[in-house]
């Protein structure tokens, strides 16, 4: 009897560990437009969270900033030689009067140097450049 239990048990132990003799991995290979898919969408999130980063910066509260879930996008553009990115979303922060609002803003970015060109919070420009308000001129009219 103590042999059989025994066995038993020694025969079980290797699926333990070897996910019931079945290890190979059975996800098919992704294709070239899966993994660029994914390259871009990785890029897309460091670059809202750089600029979520720079923006908050910019706050007079940084501390309070929130973004608005679901409010914020990333356009990828090749504009007169250079890789940009325009980001456009919403922040929920304190401001001078101790007043929590919703702020909008748009921040054109150049990706190579990962510095922003333009950066507009509700309607007040922050911060301009020939080429990023040309490009913000570009993509919001090409939307037209």
């Amino acid at each position: 009897m103590n042999r059989v239990v025994s066995v038993s048990v020694i025969l079980c132990v290797p699926l333990l560990f070897d996910g019931c003799g079945d290890s190979e991995d059975k996800t098919p290979p992704k294709s070239p437009a899966q993994i660029q898919a994914e390259a871009e969408w990785q890029k897309k999130q460091k670059i809202l969270y750089d600029t979520q980063e720079y923006v908050k910066k910019n706050l007079k509260d940084p501390e309070s900033a929130e973004f608005v879930d679901g409010s914020s996008a990333v356009h990828l553009q090749r504009f007169n030689g250079n890789d940009l990115a325009l980001v456009i979303g919403k922040v929920r922060a304190t401001n001078s009067f101790n007043a929590h609002i919703v702020s909008s803003y748009i921040v054109a970015v150049n990706t190579q140097t990962n510095k922003a060109i333009e950066f507009i919070l509700d309607d007040d420009v922050i911060f301009q450049t020939d080429e990023g308000n040309q490009f913000i001129k570009s993509v919001l009219n090409s939307g037209k």
